[in-house]
């Protein structure tokens, strides 16, 4: 809550502490518009967003780090076999093709072998699968790869088990919690003056849902973060929205020892779900406090 505080006072008192300060919570997206002429992935903090519009493109994150982004766009330029070369795309239809038409890894709409509409189509597909979740889809490809390996088609059940193995390096640490930005809503747990201080940033959208003790009721705090979490408008590119998206990015994936503890919601309008990651980070944070109060988190911090 103080760093969030802060951030609203410096913002119109001291603008240059502000964007010092926000730039060391930035929370790294992969911005995609389908509907560009040449429709490549590139990464951003979303400092460069314009304020009241994200002018159509889709944002794919959060990433712990700028390389994580870059990697995970890179997976689904495999999965959904993209362009690797944007100057050549830029040509298109007139642009050489490169190796991977020769593989059969990309139907080459840089030399006009393939239609920039279908091309398109498959850019939607990689954004639907990051909003879906790389978890679901990991999901739905083992039940896939079942069938295959029930029906004895091998050659498919293989192509299945590559695109598990592409979609098990996308769970990996600094990538896990990536989504959509429209999916994005974290709550975060903090000390209160009587329990555990509760926080939810939706699309950017910060909501104070107050506190509980260990063992209280958590019912009324998980209904309310569903409805903040639907009911919030769109990101739109506000430096404050900027901002609070990187505070609670950074805390999500901040390390395992931080007394900070967030998470990230999936399921935005299950009051159930939520109630079960509250009562979690709840009783993570009262642990931590615990432990730090023993001396036992400071010999673990040295």
């Amino acid at each position: 809550m103080a760093e969030v505080l802060f951030l609203d006072v410096a913002r119109s008192r001291l603008p240059r502490v502000a964007r010092l300060a926000a730039e060391r919570r930035r929370g790294w997206f992969v911005r995609w518009n389908a509907a560009d002429p040449t429709p490549m992935w590139r990464k951003t903090n979303l400092s460069d967003v314009p304020p009241g519009s994200t002018d159509g493109s889709d944002l794919l994150g959060p990433f712990g780090t700028k390389d994580a982004g870059g990697r995970f766009a890179e997976g689904l330029d495999e999965l959904f076999e993209l362009c690797r070369y944007p100057r050549e795309l830029e040509k298109a239809p007139r642009g050489k093709a490169c190796a991977y038409k020769e593989m059969g890894k990309c139907p080459a709409a840089c030399d006009g072998s393939e239609p920039m509409d279908a091309y398109r189509a498959r850019v939607h597909d990689a954004v639907a699968l990051t909003r879906e979740g790389v978890a679901h889809a990991i999901e739905r490809t083992n039940t896939a790869l079942r069938s295959a390996s029930s029906a004895m088609n091998f050659e498919h059940a293989g192509m299945l088990k590559a695109r598990l193995d592409r979609l098990g390096v996308m769970r990996k640490a600094p990538m896990r919690h990536a989504r959509t930005l429209d999916r994005f809503a974290a709550i975060v747990a903090g000390a209160g003056e009587r329990g555990v201080h509760l926080m939810l940033c939706a699309r950017g959208w910060v909501h104070d849902l107050g506190e509980m003790d260990a063992e209280g009721d958590c019912a009324d705090i998980a209904q309310a973060a569903a409805t903040h979490a639907a009911a919030s408008p769109a990101f739109d590119g506000d430096p404050r929205r900027v901002d609070a998206v990187g505070l609670f990015a950074h805390w999500v994936y901040a390390p395992a020892t931080a007394r900070t503890r967030a998470v990230m919601l999936d399921g935005h309008d299950d009051a159930g779900v939520i109630g079960e990651l509250v009562r979690a980070i709840a009783r993570h944070r009262n642990e931590d406090d615990d432990a730090g109060a023993s001396g036992e988190m400071e010999l673990s911090d040295a």
